[in-house]
This record gives structure tokens, sequence and C-alpha cells, in this order.
């Protein structure tokens, strides 16, 4: 019988090497060692496909999926204290020729503490693995693999599904330990509806820092890419341009606006949101051990409409500002 640590090592392995796909390193390979196929294609057009995927959609380095400066900052640093002492993993190719903060690289390293703990039945390297997982690794993945899995193409939408399963099922324990509390759940809610009052009662509020809320994973539980950025601009007949997600859905309001389609942007936003809540009552029923999880995503993704539905009520009352006091005061 094949030891599941060794299966795991291999396992994380080649999902780090798929989610690389550097040239050379035979990205195919992998994808069949998971399990996966994409029928009729060589390297190059898988080479192509990832580009697609993580080049124009979904970008998969935290500094480009999270939002705000400080907690790219704080996670970036928290990143870098894990490779501290890790001479060996440092000196292999793949971390030399992507970002640390790529999600291939991380779980790559996963695959690297496993293996060193599987050689040397290591305290220190199991503690660290287990801190590595619940306060890095699964925080980063659990959105890019959500999207992937919502909205990405094959195979990397059977992956992102596969891979989401097994990393909770392996990793349940670390993950479950002080998370799964009826306290700690209410305790995000919370959180995350102080944070939001301000913008739903602060006439100082702005498109700008409404913007930036609506774009953060961390505080509202989901990610507004730009093909949903691009739908919701199709369905309201507005012009849609190039740039970060941040300029896309600010100029898009302000479009919105020129175009007295301020309403109908809002509602196709809210329809957006609203896939992310069914799809997230739908990961509930199939993965019941991480459904503390879900609640805290369905809930944070509500208050997300709530305060959409709250900027559309105030850009009905024509009364109290005009078209360019809107745009002066952004809301």
């Amino acid at each position: 019988m094949i030891n599941k640590n060794l299966i795991n090592i291999q396992y994380y392995e080649s999902i780090g090497q798929v989610l690389l796909s550097l040239p050379g390193a035979s990205p195919l390979s992998h994808l069949k060692t998971l399990g996966l196929h994409y029928e009729g294609a060589d390297e190059d057009e898988f080479l192509c496909l990832h580009y697609e995927t993580f080049g124009r959609q979904w970008p998969p380095y935290h500094a480009v999926f999270w939002s705000l400066e400080e907690e790219k900052e704080m996670f970036r640093s928290h990143l870098f204290s894990f490779f501290e002492g890790e001479d060996e993993f440092k000196k292999r190719v793949e971390f030399n020729k992507e970002s640390p903060d790529h999600i291939g690289i991380h779980f790559l390293f996963l695959s690297h503490l496993l293996k060193k703990e599987f050689e040397s039945d290591c305290v220190k390297t199991k503690a660290k693995r287990k801190h590595f997982v619940k306060s890095y690794l699964f925080p980063f993945s659990i959105v890019l693999l959500l999207t992937l899995e919502r909205e990405a193409a094959t195979p990397f939408k059977e992956l992102a599904g596969d891979l989401f399963k097994r990393f909770a099922e392996d990793f349940k324990e670390t993950l479950g330990e002080g998370l799964s509390c009826r306290e700690d759940i209410e305790a995000e809610i919370k959180l995350r509806r102080e944070e939001l009052f301000p913008l739903l009662n602060n006439k100082e509020s702005g498109l700008k820092e409404i913007t930036a809320y609506l774009l953060n994973p961390s505080k509202i539980g989901f990610f507004l890419g730009q093909k949903s950025l691009l739908n919701c601009a199709r369905s309201c007949e507005l012009p849609f341009g190039f740039g970060k997600r941040t300029e896309l859905l600010l100029q898009l309001f302000y479009t919105s606006l020129d175009f007295e389609k301020l309403g109908s942007l809002i509602e196709s936003l809210k329809e957006e949101v609203e896939k992310w809540v069914y799809f997230y009552k739908e990961k509930k029923k199939e993965l019941e051990a991480l459904s503390f999880y879900w609640e805290g995503l369905i809930a944070r993704s509500n208050m997300a409409i709530e305060l959409l539905t709250e900027m559309k009520s105030i850009s009905e009352k024509k009364e109290t500002r005009s078209l360019g006091d809107l745009k002066t005061k952004h809301l």
C-alpha cells in the first residue's frame, strides 16, 4: 500500500507545476498525473490557455489578487517568514523564475514541507506546515480556486474544484482548529459589518471607496474579475476599457452616470454577486466539512448586495443632488 504522505507530496508538486506552467516544464504531463486531461492539445496550446486564464483573467499572484496595500504587505512579509531557513527550496528553478507570491510556488512549497516532514518526522516542520496552510495558503488560495471553479474554462475549472476538495480534506483538522465555532463566524461577520457601516452612512463616502470595497475579496468574500465586469458592461451596453480592476469598475460607474445607466449597472453588479451567493450555497451542500466557511462567505456577499441596494436608492433621489453633484461627490 502506497503511503498517503508520498501521494500528497507528488500531488501538490504536480499542482504547483500545472499552476506555474513554465515553458519546458511539461505541465500537460503533470495534468495527466492529476488524472485530468486536455484533449487534442500540445504543450504550446496548453501554455496559451494558461496565459489566457491566469495572465488575463485571474492573476495567480497574491499581490495582484488581493486589494488593499496594507494587506498585500502584511501577507507578503508573512509569506517570506516561511521561506526563512529553506535554502534548499529557494534553490529550485521555479522559485527563481517566478515571484514568491505565485500560487504555484506555494503548492510546491507545501509539497516541500510535506516531504521534509515525511523524511525526518520533524515536529518543527509539521508545525510550520500547519501554520503555513492555515494562516497563509488557505486564506489566499480559497477565493482564487473558487473563482476558477466557477468561471474558468476546462481543465482549470476541474483542476480548481478537485484541488479545493482534496486540499480541504487533507488538512481539515488544521483548517478546522478555531474556525468552526459559531462565535468565530459571528465575530467575523460583525467585523465586516462594522467596515460596511461607514460606506452606508457616511455622506463623504465616494465611488472610489465603494469600488475599493467591492473589489477586496478579504472583505466581501468573492472576486469580481475583468470577466465579470465585462459582463456587467455588456448587459448595460456600456463601453469597457483596459486597465486594472479598480480602474475598470470606477470607469464603469462614471460612464454609467454619463449614460444615465447607473441603476442598470448596479442591478447587473447585484446579479453577479447573487451568482456567487448561489454558488456558495451549493458548495455548502457539497462540502459539509467547511459549512462554517460558506456561512461567512454568504454573509459577506449579502453585505455587498446591501451596499449596492443602498447605492441605487441614493442615486434615485435626484431631488437631493444633481447629476453633476453626483459625479463630483461620487455618491
